[in-house]
Order: C-alpha cells, then structure tokens, then sequence
C-alpha cells in the first residue's frame, strides 16, 4: 500500500453511487515497518459531478463550434486567430492548422484592412461588417462577418468571437 490520494466510486447504504476522495498515510514504526495505516475519506460527489457537467459542456462547444456549417472565428484582441473551424479554413482554401496564429489582417486584402481592424478597437457589441478575405489561391472572398466580443468577468474585452458567411 503506498501514501496517496485516490477518487473512487462506492455505493451508499441508500443505494446511490457516490465518489470518495480517501488520503491514505502509513505510519511506520522505527524499524521502517508499517504499524497502522490511517486513511481519511470525504465525499466528492458534487465536485466530480460538477467536473463531468463542464467537460460535457465543453465537448458540446467543441463539437458546434469545429462542426458548424458556417465560419467560425475565436480571435485574440490584438488580432491573433485562437481558433477557427473547418468552414472558415474551407472558406480561405486551407486547414484549421495553417491558420493557428495567423493575424486577421494578413487574412484581409489591403482596401479592407482599417474596417477590421475597428473591430478589434470598437467594443460595440454585436458588430455585422461586409469585408473580404484573401483566398489561398490569390482570389478574394467577399464575407459577411458577425462579430461579438467576449469580455472577461470584470466586463474587460478578452477576445473576439465572429461567424462568417460567404456573400
């Protein structure tokens, strides 16, 4: 038996299942042989609970945001692409890979460069802009974008979050 903490499952005397977090010590005696063993139990069913809840939540997210039929943006406010999904990279000839880190202005043909740009310094809300992007062919992609800033518990501006269609 080792010192440690464990998570584990068990079930009540009601019936229920429930889940453990037990901190197990050995104490030793002076020849280094285990004497007793001392563990200590508390119920984590809440947390645990909890903990599943947010990872379903999160999946869920994941699994709208990567597969969603329209053009998906989640950017830095100084511009960097956090994420994007697959239609958005279909939509500019690439992958979602190619376009980690990538600055939205390098994605945008030069005339449109300042309207972006207001987007990451106007924190108005819900913004709706007619912009381009430049295909990896050369070619430009007239978009509507639909942006919407995501602000941090202090109400600060943290990122920028955009759905974008193909005019």
């Amino acid at each position: 038996m080792l010192d440690g903490t464990a998570v584990h499952r068990y079930v009540h005397r009601d019936g229920d299942l429930r889940w453990l977090e037990s901190e197990t010590r050995q104490l030793r005696d002076d020849d280094g042989r285990v004497r007793e063993v001392l563990s200590v139990s508390r119920d984590v069913t809440a947390t645990v609970e909890a903990r599943r809840e947010l990872a379903a939540s999160e999946a869920m997210f994941r699994h709208a945001f990567d597969d969603a039929p329209i053009g998906m943006t989640l950017t830095r406010m100084d511009g960097r692409l956090l994420r994007v999904n697959k239609a958005f990279a279909a939509l500019l000839g690439t992958t979602t890979e190619e376009l980690r880190d990538c600055h939205v202005q390098e994605l945008t043909p030069a005339p449109e460069r300042p309207a972006v740009a207001g987007l990451f310094t106007e924190f108005t809300g819900v913004t709706e802009l007619s912009t381009a992007f430049v295909h990896t062919d050369g070619s430009t992609v007239p978009a509507l974008v639909r942006v919407s800033v995501v602000r941090d518990r202090d109400g600060a501006p943290r990122s920028v979050f955009s759905h974008v269609l193909p005019e």
